[in-house]
């Protein structure tokens, strides 16, 4: 393939576009990549399914002359809406190379369609730019002077959004035909002579080599800005890539994992290696993180185990041998729509994985819980806890809870890791990028409960940039929130008779049956309604920030409505920027309607929970940073499987 090859970056390709998509192009206007990918996938599907026939059949060369002859003589038609799991059984060999051929039909249709789309999208950008850079020819020194001083920074930075544009549809390209070569056409000479064509033509169009020099324009901007504000070429360029970071246009939203603390750490003391084989089993909600975590480690990935019954019971198989080995059963403790299991469910996946491996003999098992739900009631945790550790956890980590409460739930021993010096690494490498002096910056801390985790944040970051108290101080700042005692808008319930003279025995079940029906609302008890009041009435804040840079440092963002609230207080009393930073990232309800009408400038979360559907979304997309928490858990885990401290990840 010649169709624009990269590199890779510790980073699956779909996070790779919605990290990199200009959202001010928006993603619809690159290479529909996630609509071709899944016509691929049912391809696959089929292919294995004919290959079954062909097995069956005994006489492969009939059948392959049968596909050519029907590929040969079926008419492009539209698919039919149908479900790849009802292309089994009932269904004849001429019919499934039929459906086949409709699906290699479509897939070269829309993959066309895509490409003239991104064509012409890349003509015009490159037409606006060149009518800006015209423009710009024709006015002299002292115009230019006059004009602000954004007017070349905003053509440099647009030259390098067109050439990022280009660069990731080349990539999508590539991907997406590599993926159909190696899944769909590997058994059809006929399929790679038109992928190839496909190939040749992309390679010779105008998205792979363009008509355009845009480098030579962006050093020619960057020659008259230099030229005109009297700057050295170094300081051109670190002035233009300020400007260019503050736009936030061509940076990354999903930073790779192999740019990460974590990652690149290197430990001073020396690890004993273990003496048993590492095991690390995904959940449903797990998966991309465990493949991520395998990358890390270098070991090697093993099978889906769980599933689902027709009635919808999990169902867990384990496919290989665990006996003797360390296993870390990794699952966030989520919603799933995607595996149609709600929070309970995925608890139940965990303790089914859990009593798995107890049963296959394995050696140790640990249960890795980046996110740790039902921790608001102790009560609740306890009766998690219990439940696995009956089914023999003998280790749990999780990831920065909000109350230091959980651990004592716990029997076996707990490991509560934090994703801190992530979050500090980023964000100052981010204000230092962005030209910042460090002066004036607060830390927020959005309730009483949380002014310990945003002290520890502003200590990190002073002891990270080694930042001056004197001048470079960080301070705190929280938000206390006052209720005013009103009267009940709402008379409460009388009965018609005491409860003492109920003839039941059993006294009133009144409260059985709302607790029932509230078990039974579930989801719909979350506050879906995106015009909750967003004002900042009644929350005093202990301390100044007017004119400072504040972060606001959070364990989660789930219905975003303190946060919103917190925020726009902060924007009353002056702050100048709001940087908000959370571990989990759950988005219940309207968080994502909250989040893009709130003051925030800027979200940085991990992906302890999956979200990258939100990224579609270019209004939340264009301020959203999300940092893996692969590369923490993989240390977690290497750690714990060499009988290390954790404690030494966060030493000095």
């Amino acid at each position: 393939m010649r169709t624009g090859k990269g590199r890779s970056e510790g980073q699956a390709f779909h996070r790779r576009l919605l990290s990199e998509y200009n959202t001010d192009f928006t993603l619809d206007n690159y290479v529909s990549y996630f609509e071709l990918k899944p016509i691929v996938k049912k391809m696959e599907q089929l292919q294995k399914s004919i290959r079954q026939f062909r097995s069956a059949a005994g006489d492969s060369g009939a059948i392959s002359e049968a596909n050519n002859s029907l590929f040969d003589q079926l008419e492009m038609i539209e698919l039919p809406q149908k479900n790849a799991d009802s292309m089994g059984k009932h269904q004849t060999l001429e019919q499934q190379v039929a459906q086949q051929c409709e699906l290699s039909a479509r897939f070269f249709k829309e993959l066309q369609a895509s490409f003239q789309k991104v064509k012409k999208y890349q003509q015009r950008l490159e037409a606006d730019l060149l009518l800006g850079v015209e423009e710009l020819k024709h006015m002299d020194e002292e115009e230019i002077r006059a004009h602000p001083e954004e007017l070349i920074p905003r053509l440099y930075v647009k030259a390098q959004a067109i050439m990022q544009y280009r660069a990731l549809n080349l990539a999508a390209l590539r991907k997406i035909l590599k993926k159909f070569m190696e899944r769909c056409a590997c058994d059809s000479l006929e399929l790679q002579r038109h992928l190839k064509d496909v190939d040749a033509v992309i390679s010779r169009s105008t998205v792979a080599q363009p008509v355009h020099d845009l480098r030579r324009v962006a050093l020619d901007l960057i020659a008259l800005y230099g030229t005109v504000f009297r700057l050295t070429y170094e300081g051109t360029v670190e002035s233009l890539t300020r400007y260019e970071y503050r736009a936030g246009m061509n940076i990354r939203r999903i930073l790779p994992h192999s740019d990460t603390f974590f990652f690149t750490l290197r430990l001073p003391h020396q690890e004993r290696p273990g003496d048993f084989a590492v095991r690390i089993l995904p959940g449903n909600t797990s998966t991309f993180c465990e493949k991520m975590i395998c990358e890390v480690l270098q070991c090697e990935r093993y099978p889906v185990c769980c599933g689902k019954f027709p009635n919808g019971e999990v169902n867990v198989v384990l496919p290989r041998s665990v006996r003797g080995d360390d296993v870390f059963i990794l699952q966030s403790l989520v919603q799933c729509d995607r595996a149609g299991l709600s929070h309970s469910g995925t608890l139940m996946e965990l303790a089914l994985m859990i009593h798995a491996a107890r049963l296959s003999s394995a050696a140790r098992i640990t249960a890795v819980i980046p996110y740790m739900s039902y921790t608001e009631s102790v009560s609740s945790m306890a009766a998690v806890a219990e439940i696995l550790e009956a089914m023999g956890c003998q280790h749990v980590i999780t990831v920065d809870m909000p109350s230091d409460q959980v651990e004592g739930m716990f029997s076996v021993p707990l490991e509560p890791i934090s994703a801190r010096y992530e979050f500090v690494r980023y964000v100052a490498n981010q204000l230092t990028v962005e030209g910042h002096d460090f002066k004036n910056i607060t830390v927020v801390a959005p309730d009483g409960a949380g002014v310990s985790r945003a002290k520890n944040f502003a200590d990190a970051l002073m002891q990270f940039k080694k930042l001056s108290p004197d001048e470079q101080f960080v301070s705190l700042c929280t938000a206390v929130r006052r209720q005013e005692c009103g009267e009940s808008a709402v008379e409460p319930t009388k009965l018609l008779r005491p409860i003492n003279k109920c003839p039941s025995p059993a006294g009133s079940t009144l409260a059985f049956e709302r607790a029932l029906l509230q078990h039974e609302m579930g989801a719909c008890s979350v506050r879906n309604d995106s015009d909750v009041d967003m004002t900042s009435e009644g929350i005093d804040l202990v301390g100044d920030v007017k004119g400072r840079l504040c972060i606001v440092v959070d364990t989660s963002i789930d219905e975003a409505i303190e946060i919103c609230q917190t925020a726009c207080k902060l924007r009353e009393e002056g702050a100048s920027r709001i940087i908000l930073v959370a571990t989990h990232f759950i988005l219940s309800g309207c968080a994502v309607e909250r989040l893009i009408k709130s003051p925030i400038d800027l979200i940085v979360v991990t992906d302890s929970v999956e979200h990258d559907e939100v990224f579609k979304n270019p209004l939340i997309a264009q301020r959203l940073r999300v940092l893996p928490i692969a590369p923490l858990l993989a240390r977690a885990i290497e750690k714990l499987h060499t009988e290390n401290a954790l404690t030494t990840l966060f030493e000095k």
